[in-house]
């Protein structure tokens, strides 16, 4: 009696074959970003400051509310193929919502000159040591020039550079003899090479060191 009477719901509810599955949708998304851009967004998306946030610091650079590190990567995400401003013209359907990357853009869409304070950060953050790169390179320019100029050793160098290039195209009318050469040509002291195959660099230098044995203890 107990197995019967609990035979119906061992089977379960019935099932009604006419029955049909109710399909519900969910709001349409829309983007207006190219796959590239949206792409470019959605990588860096969770480290990007909050886009009330970006405002804020623009205004009195408070690198608090936004790093520098923010800053660079939303430049780098900023989309490049639609005018972010242009966000402010579009219009959603009825039943339609933002794509996340258009939606945090449509918050940093006025004024339109936020992404050339952005840039304006990042340049400012990274100036001091742009500038500190700039005046070494400058530097080590100087020291170049001052060794070129009047380092003895360097241009006797080249005057025996020079003299060797005159005695081979000695008694050629066509090439004639040389008062100088360009600077570019010194890169090529390394691959001109005499008959046994020793570069002319080594030439001049061992050349130089029979004249002065001294000579490695003068080069500073």
């Amino acid at each position: 009696d107990i197995e019967m009477l609990f035979e119906d719901s061992r089977k379960g509810p019935a099932v009604n074959s006419e029955s049909k599955v109710v399909e519900i949708k969910g709001p349409q998304k829309k983007a207006v970003f190219s796959s590239d851009d949206s792409r470019a967004i959605q990588i860096s998306y969770n480290k990007l400051p909050r886009a009330d946030n970006v405002k804020e610091a623009l205004i009195s650079y408070n690198q608090k509310q936004m790093s520098d590190e923010q800053v660079q990567i939303l430049i780098g995400c900023w989309p490049k193929e639609f005018n972010v401003p242009d966000l402010l013209n579009e219009q959603l359907a009825d039943g339609e919502k933002w794509e996340k990357g258009e939606e945090y853009f449509l918050a940093l869409a006025d004024p339109k000159i936020i992404i050339e304070k952005l840039k304006m950060w990042h340049f400012k953050s990274g100036w001091a040591y742009e500038q500190n790169v700039i005046t070494e390179q400058l530097e080590g320019m100087k020291k170049a020039f001052n060794e070129i100029m009047h380092n003895k050793i360097f241009l006797d160098i080249l005057g025996m550079a020079l003299t060797i290039g005159n005695v081979l195209n000695g008694g050629n009318a066509q090439r004639g003899q040389a008062d100088g050469f360009d600077l570019p040509t010194l890169g090529k002291f390394s691959q001109f090479k005499d008959v046994n195959g020793k570069p002319l660099i080594k030439v001049i230098i061992e050349r130089l060191v029979v004249k002065d044995p001294e000579i490695t203890s003068k080069w500073k």
